[in-house]
């Protein structure tokens, strides 16, 4: 009998992985603009700001990063005090760390704005070159807040279906297991 819940105990665990489909892996190709306002002309937007908060999310089954950015200044197409960015788990995805601020070119992308790694997107600290080249950017005239967007139960909500199947699960293999052993 014990060998029946192993059995089922590893026929459980490997439909959960089997669910749990892999992302796609893509290499990352660059090519970096020769210059800021190059870099700028082929953007949607190009700003700074410091991030705020980062999260995983899902986009047309691909995972990113989506990052809450407080803006500072602008200097093509973001009139708002807030923007998400997101960025691919891929050999292109854009490194971004809380409380750091940064000079980026995005690229729009059904609707929203993302950055990669091949891009002359970085650390502001390390790209003044830029910021002097891009001459006098703007602040933005229009207030938002989209910290709702990164409340906690959106951020752990996908982690929560997956825990409350997975835990559903060993309830009912517990279940079989100790009918199965009390005959």
């Amino acid at each position: 009998m014990k060998k029946l819940g192993l059995v089922l105990l590893a026929a459980f665990l490997l439909a959960v992985s089997l669910a749990m489909k892999p992302s796609s892996v893509y290499a990352c190709s660059c090519v970096f603009p020769d210059s800021a306002a190059a870099a700028a002309a082929s953007s949607a937007a190009v700003f700074s700001g410091k991030v705020t908060a980062i999260k995983k999310e899902k986009l047309d089954g691909e995972t990113y990063n989506a990052v809450l950015i407080e803006v500072d200044t602008a200097w093509k197409g973001m009139p708002y005090s807030q923007a998400i960015v997101y960025t691919p788990w891929s050999s292109c995805q854009f490194d971004f760390e809380i409380g750091q601020s940064y000079l980026l070119y995005t690229y729009e992308k059904q609707g929203t704005l993302h950055v990669i790694s091949c891009s002359r997107s970085g650390l502001l600290q390390h790209v003044s070159a830029d910021v002097n080249e891009l001459v006098a950017g703007e602040a933005p005239s229009q207030v938002l807040n989209l910290s709702g967007e990164f409340s906690m139960w959106r951020t752990l909500q996908p982690l929560a279906v997956t825990g409350a199947v997975v835990m559903i699960g060993a309830v009912l293999l517990v279940i079989i297991y100790r009918r199965s052993s009390a005959r």
